[in-house]
This record gives C-alpha cells, sequence and structure tokens, in this order.
C-alpha cells in the first residue's frame, strides 16, 4: 500500500474522530474544525499534463480550519514519473479570509515526494495565492502559483482561472483554464477542462471533466481525455 492510500484512509479515520466530540467541561477536543475526503481518480494531471502515466490513483486529503483564518492541510496523491517516486505529498500552511461574496487565501505549499533520491532534489516550495468571488449566477476563482523548483527560484508562475455555474443544489458546470510560464525560453503551456460536478448527498461526489493542453513537447503525457474522479468527504 503506498503512502497516498494511507493518507487517504488516515483522512477517513481522522475526520471521523473530528466529529463533535466534546471533554467533559463542553470543549471541542482539537480548536476548529478537522475534515478529510478520499478520492479515486482514473488520471492526476497537473498543468495539463499526467503525473501518472495516465493510470488510475487514489489521493487524500486532510484540513485543519483552526478557526482563527489559518489552514493546515495535507494532499497526497499516487505518481509514477518513471522513477523511484511513487507519492506526491503537500504540506500546506494557508490563511483564508472573507469579505462578503469575496474571499481570497495565501499560502506556502511544499511538494515532497518521499523515496525520491536527495541527489535529484526533487522536492520544491510554491507561494500560492486565489481570489474569488461569488457572483450568484457563477463563481469564478482565479488562483497564482509560484514555484521553487530543483532549489532554486525560476522566472516560472502558473496562472489559472475558474468558473463553477452552479446548476441545481446538486450538479453544477466547471470551465477551468490555466497558463504556465515556462522559465529559460521554454515554450509556455495553456491547459484547460470542462465538465461537471454530481453531489450524491450522503454518499460521494462524481467529477467527470475532459482536460486539454498545448504541451505537445511532452507527448502523450499531454493527451487530451476524459477523466472521472469519485471523491468521499468527511
Amino acid at each position: 500500500m503506498n503512502i497516498a492510500v494511507k493518507i487517504g484512509l488516515s483522512a477517513a479515520a481522522l475526520a471521523f474522530a473530528a466529529s463533535p466530540v466534546r471533554a467533559a467541561d463542553g470543549m471541542p477536543w482539537l480548536p476548529g474544525k478537522l475534515t478529510g475526503s478520499f478520492s479515486i481518480a482514473s488520471d492526476y494531471l497537473f498543468g495539463g499534463i499526467t503525473q501518472t502515466q495516465h493510470n488510475a490513483t487514489a489521493q487524500g486529503n486532510i484540513d485543519w480550519d483552526t478557526g482563527t483564518g489559518l489552514h493546515l492541510q495535507t494532499f497526497a496523491s499516487g505518481v509514477n514519473f518513471g522513477d523511484e517516486r511513487t507519492t506526491e505529498m503537500e504540506l500546506q500552511g494557508r490563511y483564508h479570509g472573507a469579505a462578503g461574496k469575496f474571499e481570497y487565501d495565501a499560502a506556502f505549499i511544499y511538494f515532497w515526494y518521499p523515496g525520491g533520491l536527495k541527489a535529484r532534489n526533487h522536492d520544491f516550495w510554491v507561494i500560492y495565492t486565489q481570489a474569488a468571488y461569488d457572483f450568484g449566477v457563477a463563481r469564478i476563482n482565479t488562483s497564482a502559483y509560484f514555484p521553487d523548483v530543483y532549489g532554486r527560484i525560476r522566472e516560472s508562475a502558473y496562472f489559472i482561472t475558474q468558473v463553477k455555474v452552479p446548476v441545481t443544489p446538486q450538479f453544477d458546470i466547471r470551465v477551468d483554464g490555466g497558463y504556465f510560464i515556462r522559465p529559460n525560453g521554454q515554450k509556455n503551456v495553456t491547459d484547460w477542462n470542462v465538465g461537471g460536478t454530481w453531489k450524491i448527498p450522503k454518499w460521494f461526489d462524481l467529477d467527470l471533466r475532459y482536460y486539454g493542453c498545448d504541451a505537445r513537447f511532452a507527448g502523450n503525457l499531454a493527451d487530451n481525455r476524459l477523466i472521472v474522479k469519485i471523491t468521499r468527504s468527511f
């Protein structure tokens, strides 16, 4: 069992434990709120490029909302880069704020690949920002990743705009577009996806989207494809 599956199962266990259990004095055993999710996806893409050689993978997430705006979060997924790495973990500290229908986030994310050779220096960190506004008929979200790859600051950035249109309380349509500015004169990349998410109350969410990308240098790793993802949240 790889680390991604273990994290996913841990997310479920911790989230169940985080249901309103209170001490004798009536105070929560843990400040704030602890939530989690476990997913099975037919592929895992980032920036339009597969991270799993187009294979299915398990993913897990745990989020601790401290109640002060500060969130501590971890995410794990299986990966396949054709080397010794089999798991990606994201360790995140994030501040979330809101003013009416406007929301914003600022985060520091560390991407860790357990088992990766230190000499290859695959691990890296990212500064992340996000802003969103709910117009009622649609929610628009814009985010930006500024990565430090291979241990040094590089002139790269990844921008994403996401539009979510609620159709019913259980179904919404989603359209995303991304633009990756690559360093050292490399060709920039545009990616996109369109689809929908169905919420099946008390069971799971079903996400079905078609993904596209113009990263022809990546060969079949950037092939357009339909991806199915099932998520159980706790």
